[in-house]
């Protein structure tokens, strides 16, 4: 036998492999266990492992992966990106009076190994919230069912027109392909506020000539921009 081998039963085998006894299907080749077609395979890539006669990703051996998936460093992962897809079933446009709402429906468009989490947030608290659930759990059952959000408009007592704002989408799961995903939905809030004076008045309105006097608090219904001086006539 060359160097390295000793004689087994009439056959040279590495010397490491002596006495040693592999499962059906595996041959040993320096003193390891393999697949027959990894023997004489050099992996020079240390990260890298022989399998079925290439070299892999070696945090993938003995991972099995669903068809639209393949493993990398040790985790089945898409060959695409996934999304989360947005339809906004009432329009884009909320009110201070609260006459106009949004409801957005969301759904994915991959089926996701585990549970996906979507939560909504918005980027101008004073000008909208979200009422209702403010995160919806999609399966790999109901992906593709859509689940709603819906967002009222909210008055922040100021004359300021018609209002743009973000509903800002984003996603947690142990599936890292569907975890992080972001997407944000632009609205507008309606304005309603009018500028007015507002009186408070108490359950008396009569004065005497002994000197009793009469309370009335003001003040304005939204905030200005500059201040404003009220006059008693």
């Amino acid at each position: 036998c060359e160097d390295g081998k000793t004689c087994e039963y009439d056959v040279c085998v590495d010397t490491e492999c002596v006495g040693k006894t592999c499962e059906e299907g595996l041959v040993c080749a320096k003193g390891e266990c393999i697949d027959p077609a990894c023997v004489g395979v050099t992996c020079d890539d240390p990260s890298l492992s022989c399998s079925a006669g290439n070299c892999v990703d070696a945090a993938c051996l003995g991972i099995e992966c669903p068809a639209d998936r393949q493993c990398k460093e040790g985790h089945c992962r898409l060959d695409s990106a996934p999304k989360l897809k947005v339809i906004n079933a009432t329009g884009d446009l909320t009110s201070e009076d609260g006459t106009e709402t949004v409801r957005l429906a969301v759904f994915l468009d991959t089926k996701p190994i585990n549970d996906v989490i979507v939560t909504a947030m918005i980027d101008d608290v004073s000008e909208a919230e979200v009422s209702g659930a403010e995160s919806l759990t999609f399966t790999a059952e109901d992906y593709e069912d859509p689940q709603y959000f819906t967002i009222d408009g909210l008055r922040d007592y100021i004359i300021d027109g018609e209002q743009p704002y973000k509903v800002q989408l984003s996603s947690e799961s142990e599936d890292l392909d569907f975890n992080g995903l972001t997407k944000d939905v632009e609205l507008k809030n309606r304005d309603d506020d009018k500028a007015s004076i507002v009186l408070n008045l108490p359950d008396s309105l009569m004065t005497s000539e002994a000197g009793e006097a009469v309370k009335i608090n003001a003040l304005l219904s939204v905030e200005p921009t500059e201040d404003v001086i009220l006059k008693l006539t």
